[in-house]
């Protein structure tokens, strides 16, 4: 049996977590915005200078239950429904392109229209909804890869590999192993040369591409010779 997804409106805490993390890890208040919607410059300054998150929790909780949309449990049950139609088909596509069989678990996807898609541990996943449920379904599909790639990932690499200061650091190629990482999913959902409207959030995927795309022919897209290849490029090993 494939896994399945179950969608479930965000709860408040763990949105409050999420949007902590956004912040912290931000450079400025202009790309967060981007990040986090309806945020305000007056609590991002005070998520920035709190000694942890349990200082400044209330405040983020606060910001949440003003600001969360009304009728998200609606949008919730319909994206529900449309994923199911299209479920058994994606966990085929993903077990074969990464030559592997899932196994049969649940992977939860927290809706809200507060914050842009993102993953987290194991097999929890964040998805904005907005009007569009195309667009939130490809987000819910782009987070479930990532959360899939990572653990092929460790099993070529290795736990001890996986230091955040590793991941994000450019190499004098100008890459890293978080930017292969968001490539990938170029070569998964196949953009067939259009461009790819992730390139609006990452436009370094262009260069990065350009250095990547014949890697991923010569591998004939072997994906575990692929990463090793690639790997070399920012000074990591298998």
């Amino acid at each position: 049996m494939p896994p399945k997804v179950k969608f479930e409106v965000a709860d408040s805490k763990i949105l409050a977590g999420r949007i902590w993390g956004f912040v912290r890890h931000s450079s400025s208040f202009e790309v967060c915005k981007n990040r986090v919607f309806k945020l305000n410059q007056e609590l991002f300054q005070k998520i920035k200078i709190a000694e942890n998150f349990e200082e400044i929790e209330n405040d983020i909780l606060g910001f949440v239950k003003a600001n969360t949309e009304e009728n998200l449990k609606q949008k919730t049950i319909a994206l529900q429904k449309n994923w199911d139609k299209i479920n058994d088909k994606f966990f085929t596509r993903i077990n074969n392109f990464f030559n592997v069989e899932l196994p049969s678990k649940e992977f939860i996807g927290y809706t809200t229209d507060l914050m842009i898609g993102n993953y987290g541990e194991d097999n929890e996943f964040v998805v904005r909804l907005t009007d569009n449920l195309e667009v939130a379904l490809f987000v819910a599909m782009e987070e479930i890869f990532h959360l899939v790639y990572w653990s092929y990932w460790k099993r070529i690499f290795g736990d001890a590999n996986q230091k955040p200061w590793l991941l994000r650091e450019d190499s004098k190629n100008s890459l890293s192993v978080w930017k292969i990482s968001e490539v990938i999913p170029e070569y998964f959902f196949d953009f067939k040369g259009k461009p790819s409207r992730r390139e609006k959030s990452y436009p370094w995927l262009i260069q990065a591409k350009k250095l990547l795309n014949p890697l991923w022919q010569e591998s004939n897209s072997n994906l575990e010779l692929f990463l090793i290849k690639s790997h070399k490029l920012c000074e990591l090993k298998s």
